[in-house]
């Protein structure tokens, strides 16, 4: 899968992994439990979300296992079989696999095998098939902005990004969390040929007194992909005053302790 859209959908599923388990999947648990996901025999074999689903009755626990595509692999079957044989041995429970399709038209892609001494199968859930409102109803910026990649419903692309757009400005998260999110629904909204539309939108729809996109410090920070450039452009903000600590760690993505830390540097300066 792309890299920049794979990026998004790690950060997020962290965000919405709850409502959206139980809305989409109808999976019914009491809590879910992280684990590591150091099955990385090779580059390829590294799974995109695992989680341990536990039930006071031990017994129906079970690994889910999530992956995105955003176009068919012809593979994807035996990749699949793949990661339900390395879970299995290593932890002995169920594994319930899904694959989210990001992509366009019908999933093609093998999801079952027969053979004589083995069945095997997994799920495929299809985003474009998935009515835009169960996203777009959401209270969670980082799941209704997924309503770009569902089914409009014979509804106005211009009409549904718009109200997208704002929910995102009608929320009460400051202006760094609203960035992060507008730049995330422009980045998947490319898988849709919709970039035009939602940059055209943004500038109509939201009220941003700070545009953090055309900023050269933060330009050289995500330029050079380095820590150093991520920091001079965090001590920069912090200068400025404008935005809490707890603002500059959602867009940065750096814990809010590393943030303080960067803080007590200006004072020492």
């Amino acid at each position: 899968m792309n890299g920049k859209y794979d990026k998004i959908l790690k950060e997020n599923l962290e965000e919405i992994f709850l409502p959206l388990a139980k809305k989409i999947l109808r999976l019914k648990f009491d809590t879910a439990e992280e684990i590591p996901d150091d099955l990385q025999y090779t580059k390829e074999l590294k799974p995109d979300f695992l989680k341990r689903i536990l039930h006071e009755d031990s017994t129906q626990n079970y690994i889910l296992h999530i992956e995105f595509q955003t176009k068919d692999d012809k593979r994807m079957h035996k990749r699949m079989l793949k990661y339900y044989s390395m879970l299995y041995d290593k932890y002995d429970l169920h594994i319930y696999q899904i694959v989210f399709y990001l992509g366009r038209g019908e999933s093609k892609m093998i999801r079952q095998l027969n053979h004589r001494q083995l069945k095997f199968k997994y799920k495929i859930v299809e985003l474009n098939k998935i009515p835009y409102k169960r996203f777009l109803n959401s209270n969670i910026p980082e799941e209704f902005i997924l309503a770009i990649l569902a089914d409009f419903q014979n509804t106005d692309k211009e009409s549904v990004i718009s109200k997208i757009l704002t929910k995102i400005e009608s929320s009460e998260n400051g202006t760094f969390y609203k960035h992060k999110i507008v730049t995330q629904l422009d980045v998947i909204s490319s898988l849709r040929d919709l970039q035009l539309i939602v940059q055209k939108l943004t500038d109509k729809i939201m009220a941003f007194d700070y545009d953090i996109k055309k900023d050269l410090r933060y330009k050289q920070g995500k330029k050079e992909g380095k820590e150093e450039g991520l920091e001079k452009m965090i001590l920069a903000l912090l200068k400025d005053g404008k935005y809490s600590l707890e603002e500059i760690a959602k867009i940065s993505g750096l814990s809010l302790d590393k943030i303080l830390l960067l803080k007590k540097t200006l004072k020492t300066n």
